[in-house]
């Protein structure tokens, strides 16, 4: 929603926090057009730069609350 009122752009990364557990490497099949990859992972033992993420969405995809 940030993006599409251009409150952001693609240059601020985006940022998650979880526990180191829940870092999981997972296939590009479980991912949709509405999926944002994070930039960075921080967990309470160390900072994950991640790499070779999608492209962001260019904003709200109405198709999924149209019913």
């Amino acid at each position: 929603m940030l993006a599409s009122v251009g409150a952001i752009n693609p240059s601020v990364p985006v940022v998650t926090v979880v526990h180191d557990s829940q870092v999981l490497d997972l296939p590009e099949s479980l991912f949709d057009i509405h999926d944002v990859a994070v930039d960075f992972i921080v967990t309470p033992t160390r900072v994950i730069e991640c790499s070779g993420a999608k492209p962001r969405p260019a904003g709200i995809t109405i198709m999924y609350f149209c019913s």
